[in-house]
């Protein structure tokens, strides 16, 4: 993933935004989570239209450099998880390979505060 990588939320996650923040919940698994204003933001901006980079441009500009950092943070996680773990999970879980990659990014988007 880098700065042209283009995200969208994915499509088994339902998200409801109270009091400046969004509750998301993965309708597979029955997982939830909160995220916060920043996260909230990049979550409601995730429509598959936009770059990373743009998404971080945004960011950056709405909330200073702290949605920058967010958003470099998000693509740290993203990144570390190497295709043979995505494989083993896929195999675990009985799940494809793509849909490990959506939790992973779901996860990562939602758990990486900067």
């Amino acid at each position: 993933m880098n700065h042209a990588t283009v995200l969208k939320r994915a499509q088994n996650v339902t998200f409801e935004v109270v009091a400046g923040e969004a509750i998301l919940i993965d309708m597979n698994s029955g997982t939830y989570f909160s995220l916060d204003e920043v996260g909230t933001a990049f979550w409601e901006m995730l429509d598959g239209s936009r770059t990373l980079g743009e998404l971080a441009a945004e960011l950056a500009v709405k909330y200073s450099q702290h949605g920058a950092r967010y958003v470099a943070a998000v693509q740290q996680a993203y990144a570390t998880i190497s295709e043979a773990q995505i494989d083993d999970l896929a195999l675990e879980y009985g799940l494809e390979d793509d849909e490990v990659r959506e939790h992973v990014q779901m996860f990562a988007t939602q758990g990486a505060e900067a």
